[in-house]
């Protein structure tokens, strides 16, 4: 009975000796755990401040989107403006013209008036009338002629206004265009790589509880083992 008791304690010392080093392995194992935890933490915090400057940054682009956005209506309006504008000139300049073709129809008139009393009748006060009038006809064309040159100078003007408006326009529309996708993908990277960290945190989460059960196990097996030791060599005494 003695070389069984003592058989019985060399190897339940032997099996708290296996246990503690097993014990031993997996303190080790949760620390190395613990730390990689740790540094997933890190990381995780690091890519969820990440994620909040790019938010921030994500915002700053929203409200610069949201300025060009006021920029081209604000453009819009400005070349629809020009364009009224513009169609209000050629207007102007239909009416310049009908009043060229009927002042150069008087003017013809006219002077076909007065051919006819320069054949027929001396120089009277009638004909001085009319070529005043002729003269003050012709004026009023040159001025005419005069004023559908600014207005086609200024028409030509405004074409080149609402053409370079429009370029502009175009390109700040593309400019908006092409920022706001590329923040897209940012966004969606970021937080692909956020629920990666998550799901890597979770999982390490669980292998700690786990490692934790575990050892809990082995200190109350290893509490077991010692007692009946400390029993088998109260017996042997």
């Amino acid at each position: 009975e003695l070389q069984q008791c003592n058989a019985e304690t060399e190897k339940a010392q032997l099996d708290s000796g296996l246990l503690e080093q097993r014990l031993q392995h997996l303190e080790k194992e949760l620390e190395s755990k613990k730390r990689a935890q740790d540094d997933k933490s890190r990381m995780a915090k690091a890519l969820e401040d990440k994620v909040k400057h790019l938010e921030l940054e994500l915002e700053e682009e929203n409200s610069n989107v949201d300025l060009l956005t006021d920029r081209i209506n604000r453009s819009r309006e400005q070349i629809d403006q020009l364009r009224g504008e513009l169609m209000q000139e050629r207007a102007a300049r239909q009416d310049l013209d009908c009043d060229k073709i009927s002042l150069e129809r008087q003017n013809k008139d006219l002077k076909n008036r007065l051919a006819s009393c320069e054949g027929s009748l001396k120089p009277s006060a009638n004909t001085s009338q009319l070529e005043s009038r002729i003269r003050e006809l012709e004026d009023r064309l040159q001025s005419e002629e005069r004023d559908r040159s600014a207005q086609q100078a200024s028409n030509r003007k405004l074409d080149r206004k609402v053409k370079e408006l429009t370029i502009q326009l175009d390109d700040e529309r593309q400019q908006v265009s092409d920022e706001k996708d590329q923040l897209t993908l940012r966004v969606k990277v970021l937080k692909r790589q956020v629920d990666e960290s998550e799901e890597e945190v979770e999982r390490l989460e669980t292998a700690r509880k786990k490692g934790l059960r575990e050892l809990e196990d082995l200190h109350e097996t290893n509490e077991q083992l010692q007692n009946r030791v400390k029993s088998l060599e109260k017996d042997i005494w």
